[in-house]
Formats: C-alpha cells, structure tokens, sequence
C-alpha cells in the first residue's frame, strides 16, 4: 500500500489524494475541503476565513456544523462555496475526479462527523474517524483509517457510567439550588450543551425540573463575540431539539440580565473557568478526570469551592477498541497533530500488540 498519497500538512489538515483535505485551513490546491465539526482545532474560524480569500475549493460539512458555524459568519460571506451533507449518503463529486465522500454520525457533538473517502485514483479507501464519541451506531468502511488520539488507552477504570455522572451531577447541583445559591457550570463547547441537556433530564427523572425552575441562565466569557458564541451554539442545540433554557449574554444583554449577573441565585454557563464572573459561588467543572475512579463528582483541589465532573464527548477506554475492530482497517494513522507524538505513537503500538492491525502515527507519513 502505498501512502505517498497521504500526509497531515503544517496546519494539522489531512490531505488524501491530489482532491481532497480534511480539517485545518482550506487547501487551495483541492476541489473539496471538509470540515468534521464545529471546534475550532479543527475549523478554526480565522484561519479558514484568511484561507477562503483566493480559491475554488468547496466545503463540505453536515448541516448542524454550518449553523454553528454561522456565528463567525463563514457561511455568510461565502455561502455559495458551503455545501452540507447528510449522514448515510454517498454523494460524488465530479469536479473532484469522481470522489465518493460519506458522512456517518461521529456521536461526539451536534453534527460531527466520521468521514468516508473513496477516490478513483487511489487503490485504497480512507476514512476519518474525526472526534468520535461513544456508543457510534455506524462505522465508516475503510481500508486506511486516521484515529483521533486523544485517548490512548483500551481500558476504562472509572466505576460509573456517564449517565452515573449526569445524575451525581443532578442531585449535586439541586442541593446548591435548594439552599438558594446558585451556580457556575464550565465545559468545553458541545459538551457544555450537552451537559445542560442532561442536567435537564436527569432533574426531571429525580422529581427537580430544573429548566423549568431556571428557565432563564446567563452565559459569560472574555468578550461579547466569547459569550455570544456560546449563546449561539445553545440556541443550534435548541433548534435541533436538545433541552435549553434561555440563554442571555451578560456582556451583550444587561439591560434584561444585568439583575442576574449581580443575583447569587443564578445559574451560570462559561466555556472556561477564567472567564467566571462571581467565582465564590459552587462551580461545576466539566472535564473526564482520571483522579476519580469510584466517584463521578468529586471536589477540586485546585479550585475553591469547585467540583470535578468527570464527563467527556470523546471515545474513552474499551470503546475505542471496539470502534477500531468495527471498522476493521488493514492500516490506522493515528493522529498525532492535535496530541502529543508520544500519545499517537502508544495508540499506534497498542493497535499493532492488542489488536495485531498495522498501525503507524501521522508523523511517520
């Protein structure tokens, strides 16, 4: 097999073949870009929009992704070079040399994506996994396969569930919101809506609506366009059935908000724990943590009055291995542009000892 068609470029962007790359800035030398999701290691807004300026290239993307999206306003400058797919459609591109691209659910936030390539000029398949999230449906079909590295590990040691963790969370969180204090929740972007949703329904599992008893949370950040986004993402989630409550902007809306922000009996959501406006209050942490084996919540020693919440949106542990054996490639690159080499090169040996599948890192192409 040869891979001289294959290599992760200097902007961490996959390139297969002489049509197609995936993730980081646009390739100008190719007919079509795709973007696997909305986070910005992997469409990050000011380098694709710098990358957009002189080229031909179309972008593809599931439809979810391109309203994320919308908040840079990508697609509104150039909404005729955008186009969205659907999962579980084939779709060629024949200004592309006859590619075959399929998207496949990735499970690891609204719209991510799993990629399928099948071009005429190379004598083998290769997919993407992307950022993948557990229990995935449907699996791509690939005889090369590049893997996310994040985590390096076949075995999960952790004695709970995420669903264990969204009701410790639940019941945490009430017992704050009972005594009248309110409270701080912190997560990446995707997890963060996630995360309300759950707390949404595990609530209404446990007899506490909390949505209903806090229809209204206010979201902050370092700037207006920080808080605005998270702002937007929620409002996506929404729109695409996931529990929400209203979301104000306090750095935008302070003529409605400006009682909230200054109001300890409140419920407030930040994409990062610097960007916490009353810190006093309990602040929930959203991040799988491999200190907590047996508990689910667990408080911080690192930040006073915090709490760890030990969930994630990434493929974790046996999974992982499930997903490789699903897909069952002759040959996994495991990336190592978004981690450390030494990660992507212990996945790559414990591919090749655990699962005896050909396995090498993205530095090796």
């Amino acid at each position: 097999m040869k891979l001289n068609n294959l290599k992760i470029n200097e902007y961490n962007g996959i390139e297969i073949g002489q049509n197609v790359s995936i993730d980081g800035p646009i390739n100008n030398n190719h007919s079509l870009h795709i973007l696997s999701h909305a986070h910005t290691d992997h469409a990050k807004e000011g380098e694709i929009a710098e990358s957009l300026s002189n080229t031909g290239t179309e972008i593809l993307m599931t439809e979810p992704t391109k309203d994320l999206l919308e908040y840079t306003n990508l697609n509104l400058r150039t909404s005729f070079r955008f186009q969205t797919l659907k999962y579980n459609k084939k779709e060629v591109f024949e200004e592309a040399g006859g590619v075959e691209v399929t998207f496949l659910d990735a499970n690891h936030m609204l719209g991510s994506t799993q990629v399928q390539i099948e071009d005429p000029n190379l004598d083998f398949s290769v997919g993407y996994s992307g950022d993948i999230g557990r229990n995935i449906e449907q699996h791509i079909d690939v005889d090369v396969l590049f893997l996310d590295s994040t985590y390096v590990s076949f075995e999960d040691r952790h004695r709970y569930t995420k669903e264990d963790a969204f009701d410790a969370f639940a019941i945490k969180a009430a017992m704050f919101l009972n005594k009248g204090m309110g409270i701080n929740i912190v997560a990446n972007s995707g997890l963060l809506q996630s995360t309300i949703h759950n707390l949404g329904i595990r609530s209404q599992v446990m007899g506490f609506d909390i949505w209903e008893k806090f229809p209204t949370v206010i979201c902050g950040g370092q700037s207006k366009d920080h808080a605005g986004k998270i702002k937007h993402f929620c409002k996506v989630y929404k729109n695409n059935m996931y529990e929400m409550p209203d979301v104000l902007n306090i750095k935008d809306d302070k003529d409605d908000t400006w009682p909230y922000e200054i109001d300890n009996s409140r419920i407030a959501i930040f994409s990062s724990v610097e960007d916490i406006q009353n810190n006093h209050l309990p602040t929930f942490i959203c991040k799988y943590n491999p200190s907590s084996l047996s508990e689910p919540v667990i408080e911080s020693n690192t930040f006073e009055n915090g709490f760890h919440v030990a969930l994630s949106e990434h493929d974790t542990g046996n999974s992982i291995e499930k997903y490789i054996k699903k897909v069952d490639p002759q040959l996994v690159i495991t990336d190592a542009s978004r981690t450390t080499p030494e990660r992507a090169e212990d996945l790559a040996t414990l591919i090749k000892n655990k699962l005896e599948i050909e396995a090498i890192t993205s530095l090796e192409l």
